[in-house]
């Protein structure tokens, strides 16, 4: 028997769901439509980070669990990438973007 995989859509529906919040509260709070709400948790819409720190935030669910399942931010991305405190991608010495 497997291990059921729950996706970003799933976990923010199911943190939405712990916080008991109906999906029309949970868009007047992020200052978006219901319909917004309900893309993201369908997955028909890519949801940013900046909404996923919010909605960590309502919902009072870590935004590791939200990201990636975890209750800890990992060190490493899916491309193993290393990943800084801030959840950003570090890019080796000498590939950083320019600054202007």
């Amino acid at each position: 028997m497997g291990v059921p995989f729950f996706d970003i859509p799933d976990r923010m529906r199911k943190a939405r769901e712990y916080a008991d919040l109906e999906q029309a509260e949970m868009a007047e709070r992020l200052g978006v439509t219901r319909t917004t709400v309900s893309r993201w948790e369908t997955g028909a819409s890519k949801v940013k980070t900046l909404v996923l720190r919010a909605w960590a935030q309502e919902t009072d669910v870590p935004l590791a669990w939200l990201q990636w399942g975890m209750t800890e931010a990992p060190t490493t991305s899916p491309s193993g990438a290393a990943i800084g405190a801030d959840n950003a991608v570090v890019r080796p010495k000498g590939f950083e973007p320019p600054t202007f």
